[in-house]
């Protein structure tokens, strides 16, 4: 198997359950971005001392980043999207930003938590190795009749709760009153 380069982030399946998530798309994007571009260790770059989870950006940066096409032609966002980008970050505490006459330096917080892989691992959780024996090619299910009843139980449910909403009664409401509305024929052809 080849070795993949440049790297690795780790990206928490809790993401999809934060506010992020109801964000329009370039707010995922510049953060996806910021998080491959912070350096995973201390490195000196240019005279600056950079601590992990740190990077050094420039709007422009971040325009490229959030950058796409239609067809041939590149869409960019505008400096604007990206500052609020940036300070909706902030406000979240997912960033702290300082100016530097090159840019900014952005800290990620929370980045050594996030990027620690024992962080995601349960120390209870028992890690059983798995057999090679192959899986029986055919299994009986005596369930199947039982799972059938619980379906159509549970369709009945929705059925009930469905004819019984607000919006359905209010609907039918609407077509029953416009199934007795006598129409104007005159300006048909």
């Amino acid at each position: 198997m080849a070795i993949i380069s440049g790297g690795y982030i780790m990206l928490a399946r809790q993401v999809w359950d934060s506010s992020l998530s109801n964000k329009p798309a370039i707010y995922f994007k510049i953060w996806i971005w910021m998080l491959t571009k912070a350096n995973h260790t201390h490195v000196k770059k240019d005279g600056f001392t950079f601590l992990r989870g740190e990077l050094r950006a420039t709007y422009d940066d971040f325009i490229e980043c959030g950058a796409y096409f239609i067809g041939y032609r590149k869409k960019k966002p505008t400096k604007t999207v990206v500052r609020n980008c940036l300070r909706w970050f902030r406000n979240e505490g997912m960033i702290t930003t300082r100016k530097t006459t090159r840019g900014m330096v952005i800290k990620i917080e929370k980045y050594d938590h996030y990027q620690n892989p024992s962080n995601y691992e349960d120390p209870n959780e028992n890690h059983k190795t798995t057999t090679t024996e192959p899986c029986p090619t055919r299994t009986i299910n005596k369930n199947v009749k039982n799972d059938k009843n619980e379906q159509e139980i549970n369709t009945e449910k929705f059925v009930k709760n469905l004819t019984n909403s607000p919006e359905y009664l209010r609907a039918k409401k609407t077509a029953e009153s416009l199934r007795n509305h006598e129409y104007d024929k005159s300006h048909l052809p």
